[in-house]
């Protein structure tokens, strides 16, 4: 496999998306990893459901390599498991595009999916970041009665704050969308569910009284 004349097409890959999808042509005599994959592609496109099979297991070795050079390159450790699975990973991603005939690849299959194996290993959603928290610190979520997960997911939150995040300071959530409400001379975020009932509470007179006890986190400005 040429990974380094492959991997230098990254800066041309343009793959094609979207209904009206032109398919490069097969190729007579293909002997690169990206001319056979080429044939596979057309072979699939053109009609031929068993092509995807080939395609699968061709990425899959190709993205097997991807990871181990990727490894090498920063000096990583993984279980044998988990290269396998982040191949795995990789590899679908790549062809569910092709199973919803939602992508063509015209230039470099290893550099399109050389994105696909760096999303794998560095990329994780939330949810996921949550879960492998939760792992490290030996805490089965899943049995936690629902008050214990929400103070759990808060504690989360907390120790994993981004920059620009911010947190309510009356419930100590995550909050994108934030109000700056200003009690007895202090200015305070508030998320929406809080800010709502501290404007209520404002009819009554009684806002200050009821939300001072329990905010912790002063702003300088608002």
């Amino acid at each position: 496999m040429q990974l380094a004349s492959t991997l230098g097409a990254s800066q041309q890959l343009k793959p094609q998306v979207g209904a009206s999808l032109q398919v490069p042509p097969p190729l007579a005599a293909p002997k690169t990893d990206n001319q056979q994959l080429r044939n596979l592609q057309a072979d699939y496109y053109g009609g031929n459901e068993r092509a995807l099979e080939a395609l699968f297991l061709k990425l899959n070795t190709l993205a097997l390599k991807l990871v181990f050079t990727e490894m090498r390159k920063k000096g990583l450790l993984f279980p044998r498991e988990t290269v396998d699975e982040l191949a795995l990973d990789a590899t679908i991603l790549m062809v569910g595009r092709f199973k919803k005939k939602e992508l063509v690849i015209h230039t470099s299959f290893v550099a399109y999916l050389q994105k696909q194996v760096i999303q794998t290993m560095y990329y994780r959603t939330d949810g996921q970041k949550f879960f492998a928290w939760c792992c490290k610190k030996g805490i089965n979520f899943f049995t936690l009665p629902k008050t214990e997960q929400k103070e759990l997911k808060q504690q989360f939150a907390r120790e994993n704050m981004k920059e620009n995040q911010t947190l309510c300071a009356r419930c100590n959530i995550v909050i994108k969308k934030r109000g700056c409400v200003r009690i007895n001379g202090r200015n305070y975020y508030l998320c929406r569910r809080c800010l709502t009932m501290y404007k209520k509470r404002l009819e009554t007179n009684d806002a200050a009284n009821s939300f001072l006890p329990t905010i912790t986190k002063e702003v300088t400005k608002c």
